[in-house]
């Protein structure tokens, strides 16, 4: 049988046929014992995140992920693959377990690992939904929530731009506080944008002049 790219449609059908006869266009069981017709499979997958893959996130944004699989043959096909979470728990905790919108697929997570398994009809499409919520910055681990899509045993590598198998999102790290600068161990001197006025009748007057006593003034001689 041919690779999926050179499919035609997606059936093998097979016809006994008197000389110069032309087969029908299309196989159906039901045209009796002459004919034989079976229906063959084609299953893609593919992933996606929201916010985009590619965009900027930070502590505490949440990140839904998307795995579709669709069957574009006539043939119940079988669904077998791998999505790598380790690249995006060290990151990030999961705040929406795994759903499938076909009972048919089984979810299992395993050391980071999260395997779809099971059947899926011809001509439909199932997606798997999950959330995680971006840790704090010094409680992550590379500070890039990468996740990889595969078929078991093919081999997960990492992310490629553009590539519909995966999806990478950087963290953008918090800008530091905003602190003015210390001041001078002198406090009357204005230094780095701070300044110092003595308060109302305390600390010492300009120079050349006294501080005025306190208590009754002193008769005029």
């Amino acid at each position: 049988m041919k690779g999926p790219n050179g499919l035609g449609d997606r059936m093998l059908g097979n016809f006994l046929l008197e000389p110069g006869e032309q087969p029908p266009a299309e196989c159906l069981p039901a045209m009796g014992e002459d004919v034989t017709c079976n229906p063959v499979s084609d299953v893609v997958a593919e992933k996606s995140v929201d916010p985009e893959d590619g965009s900027e996130v930070a502590s505490g944004d949440e990140l839904t992920y998307t795995l579709t699989f669709r069957n574009r043959g006539q043939g119940a096909g079988a669904v077998d693959y791998v999505d790598d979470l380790r690249g995006v728990l060290d990151d990030a905790t999961m705040v929406r377990e795994p759903r499938s919108s076909d009972p048919g697929l089984d979810l299992s997570v395993r050391k980071g690992r999260l395997r779809i398994t099971g059947e899926l009809a011809g001509g439909t499409t199932a997606r798997v939904t999950y959330t995680v919520r971006v840790k704090a910055y010094d409680d992550q681990g590379d500070h890039v929530l990468e996740n990889v899509l595969a078929a078991p045993g093919s081999g997960l590598s990492g992310c490629t731009a553009g590539d519909p198998m995966c999806t990478r999102n950087p963290v953008d790290p918090p800008e530091d506080p905003v602190t003015p600068d210390e001041p001078d161990d002198n406090p009357l001197l204005p230094r780095h944008g701070w300044s110092h006025r003595a308060r109302a009748g305390r600390g010492p007057g300009p120079p050349g002049r006294r501080r005025r006593a306190r208590g009754p003034l002193a008769p005029e001689a």
